[in-house]
Order: structure tokens, then sequence, then C-alpha cells
């Protein structure tokens, strides 16, 4: 009778490692895949402001509530859609008034700011822009630093 428990704990003991060999290899695989998916690595605890950049002179504040002359032409290619969202964050929609571009949506919390980026002026017509793949945002928190989203 004895030789039947012997062989009954050895039969569980083998179960439970299996089971955590299994489960330990699933679970480390998981992690290993979930590091891969983002090629680039960055580290986000790395501050940078938007004014130490070098396109410090090339941004337009476009989440205010009214656009300077400035912003007005560096967004020339865009329609801006503004939307208070009930957590008091602000969706903020640039709709492109090309075919050939792409709309881009970004959500601001409180204190946010979005800035627009144009590197060169000289593609924007007062109808629109020539060359959209000049044309970005970038979102900074309340002391200017560039927010990782």
């Amino acid at each position: 009778m004895k030789s039947v428990y012997i062989i009954l704990g050895i039969v569980v003991l083998i179960l439970i490692i299996g089971f955590i060999v299994v489960f330990g290899l699933s679970s480390m695989n998981n992690n290993v895949n979930n590091s891969n998916n983002n090629p680039i690595k960055t580290n986000t605890s790395i501050k940078i402001k938007l004014s130490d950049t070098s396109y410090a002179d090339k941004v337009y504040l476009i989440s205010g509530d009214t656009l300077d002359s400035n912003a007005q032409k560096a967004t020339s290619g865009f329609q801006i859609v503004n939307n208070k969202l009930p957590d008091g964050s602000m969706s903020i929609t640039l709709k492109a008034l090309s075919g050939e571009y792409k709309d881009q949506g970004y959500v601001l919390k409180p204190g946010e700011q979005l800035y627009f980026i144009e590197k060169t002026m000289g593609d924007d017509t007062p109808n629109g822009d020539l060359s959209l793949g000049d044309d970005s945002a970038v979102i900074v928190d309340s002391d200017g630093y560039i927010v990782n989203k």
C-alpha cells in the first residue's frame, strides 16, 4: 500500500512540475514577445523641452482659443476641430483639406498644449498646403516638456 502512495505522490509531483514549466515558459515567452513588439527602445524617464529642440522656432500653438496669423498659415492644409471631453480633456482633430494626407487626432489632458510643427512655411498658400509631408504636431505638458503618448 505504501508503494501506491509513493507512486501517486511522484505522479502528482511530476504534474505540478509540468504545470510550472509549461506556464512559466508561456509567461516568459509572452514577456519576450511583448518587448519585441516595439523595436525602438525609448527611455521615457528622459524629459525634453520643446524649446530645446531644433524645431523650437518652427512650432505654433494650435490648442488655444484662437490661432495667431503664423499658426493659421502653418495649418492652412487642415481644418482644426476641437471637442471638450467629459473628463476635462480636449480632443483635437486636424482634418486634412487634401485627399493626399490623413487626418491627425490628439487628446490633451488638462494643462497640456498642442503645437503644430511646420518645417517650411514656403509651401503654404492662403488656400492650402502644397507639401503636407513636413507637417506634424506635438503635445507639451504645462512645463513645456514633450509628452510621450
